[in-house]
C-alpha cells in the first residue's frame, strides 16, 4: 500500500513538473507577441510623424509658392501699371503738342510787322510804312494797322513748295522757312499771312514777305 502511495505520489509530482514546463515557453510566447505588437505601435507611430512631418512641409512649401506667386503677380502688375501710365503720359503729350501746332487759335494775340522777310520774283519792293505797323488777331475782332473787321473769317490753307513757287513765285527758303510747306491764313479774305511758327508769322504784299512777331 505505501508502494502504490509512493508511485501516485511521484506521478503526481512528474505531472506538476510537466506542467510547469509547458507554462514558460507560453509566457515566452505571450512576452515574445508583446514584444513584436509594441515595436509595430512604434513603427506606426513613427510613420505617422514622418506622414505628418511630410505634410506639413508640403502644405508649407505650397504655402511659400502661393506667397511668391502672389508677389511676382503683384510686381508684374506694378510694372505694367508703370508703362501703362508711362506710356499714356507719353501719349498724352503728343496728342497736345499735335493739337496746339495744330490750333488755329494758337495765331491769336497781339504782332508787330518788324523787317522784310524776302521777295517774289515779281514785287513793287519795301513799303517802309509797314515796320513797325501792329496787328491783333482775335475771335471778334481783327485789326490791321487803322483797319479793323468784325467777327473776322480765319481760313488756313497749307502751301507746299510746289504751291509757294507757282502761287508766289519764290521758295520757302528764300522767305526764312526751313519746313517742307507752311499755313497760309486768310483774314476775312482781306489780309494774307503766313503762320512760321508761334511766335513768328509772315505778312505777304505786292510781292514781299514782312516778318511779323509776337508782342
Amino acid at each position: 500500500m505505501k508502494k502504490i502511495k509512493i508511485i501516485l505520489s511521484v506521478a503526481a509530482i512528474l505531472v506538476t513538473l510537466s506542467g510547469c514546463g509547458n507554462q514558460k515557453p507560453q509566457n515566452n510566447a505571450n512576452q515574445t507577441n508583446n514584444d513584436t505588437t509594441t515595436e509595430a505601435i512604434t513603427d506606426t507611430s513613427d510613420n505617422t510623424t514622418s506622414n505628418s512631418d511630410s505634410k506639413n512641409t508640403d502644405n508649407n512649401t505650397e504655402t511659400n509658392n502661393t506667397a511668391s506667386s502672389s508677389t511676382d503677380s503683384k510686381d508684374t502688375n506694378i510694372a505694367v501699371e508703370k508703362n501703362n501710365n508711362s506710356t499714356n503720359n507719353n501719349s498724352s503729350s503728343q496728342n497736345n503738342d499735335k493739337e496746339t501746332s495744330n490750333d488755329e487759335k494758337s495765331f491769336y494775340g497781339n504782332w508787330e510787322i518788324k523787317k522784310v522777310a524776302g521777295y517774289a520774283k515779281v514785287s513793287v519792293g519795301e513799303k517802309t510804312s509797314l515796320i513797325g505797323l501792329k496787328i491783333s488777331l482775335s475771335n471778334n475782332l481783327a485789326t490791321f494797322g487803322n483797319e479793323s473787321y468784325n467777327n473776322p473769317q480765319y481760313k488756313m490753307i497749307n502751301k507746299t513748295q510746289n504751291n509757294m513757287a507757282s502761287e508766289y513765285k519764290t521758295n520757302l527758303s528764300k522767305i526764312g522757312v526751313s519746313t517742307d510747306s507752311i499755313m497760309q491764313l486768310n483774314v476775312s479774305d482781306k489780309i494774307t499771312l503766313f503762320i512760321k511758327d508761334n511766335n513768328t508769322l509772315l505778312y505777304f504784299d505786292e510781292g514781299v514777305f514782312y516778318e511779323v512777331k509776337r508782342e
